[in-house]
């Protein structure tokens, strides 16, 4: 009997390790959205045009528009939320205990960022100077 276990045991790892090292699979980053979009821009809520989301690397700022002009990082409301991806979702920070968590999306080659909550809520924003009516 110990001579089938060893031989089959010998087999079941060399299989594990043919599959799970396999360099011609393509090298996934976890760290960024599908599609190859960027999140860092400049979004502006499809809801309410008058309220902009700048969004870099640690940080999310937000600017309202004032006289049809948006300002820039210096102009944001006090107190930025972090921010951060994790393959395609995108966690914001709102208060030490309190972490949303959105499915991303992009869609219009880029053009358009769908967040979709974890109760099914989609919140959709557009880049900055993007014609919005362009996608549907």
């Amino acid at each position: 009997m110990k001579n089938y276990i060893l031989p089959i045991g010998g087999l079941l790892m060399a299989f594990v390790s043919m599959v799970s090292c396999n360099d011609k699979d393509p090298i996934v980053d976890q760290k960024m959205p599908t599609k190859n979009c960027d999140y860092k821009q400049r979004w502006i809520y499809k809801e309410y045009p008058n309220t902009m989301k700048i969004i870099t690397d640690s940080l999310v700022y937000t600017v309202y528009d004032t006289d049809g002009k948006f300002g820039e990082i210096e102009d944001a409301i006090p107190n930025p939320e972090r921010v951060w991806i994790i393959g395609d979702s995108l966690y914001i920070q709102r208060r030490r205990t309190e972490i949303d968590a959105y499915k991303i999306d992009f869609r219009c080659d880029c053009q358009v960022m769908d967040l979709t909550a974890t109760n099914g809520y989609v919140i959709s924003h557009y880049r900055e100077g993007f014609d919005v009516s362009q996608c549907p």
